[in-house]
């Protein structure tokens, strides 16, 4: 899997970044923030996790999918 070209036309094609606030330590729960970045356009959608489980992750990337007005034909995530 392999970052998307940040010349591409298509709208639809998302980098996700996941960003812990834990501030000075990771022990213990803290928030998260889901942000997906559309490409072409720029379009941005973000989403405040307490924590990132599975059940999380899922919940978040529904509510995306409910609110981005394109189809997303391609997901990358980030290793930034």
């Amino acid at each position: 899997m392999g970052r998307i070209d940040w010349e591409t036309k298509e709208a639809g094609h998302f980098e996700v970044y996941l960003v812990h606030h834990s501030g000075p330590s990771a022990a213990g729960e803290y928030l998260h923030a889901l942000q997906l970045v559309d490409v072409a356009t720029g379009w941005s959608e973000r989403v405040a996790l307490k924590g990132c489980g599975q059940q999380a992750m899922e919940a978040a990337f529904e509510h995306v999918l409910t609110h981005v007005p394109f189809a997303l034909p391609s997901v990358t995530f980030s290793d930034e």
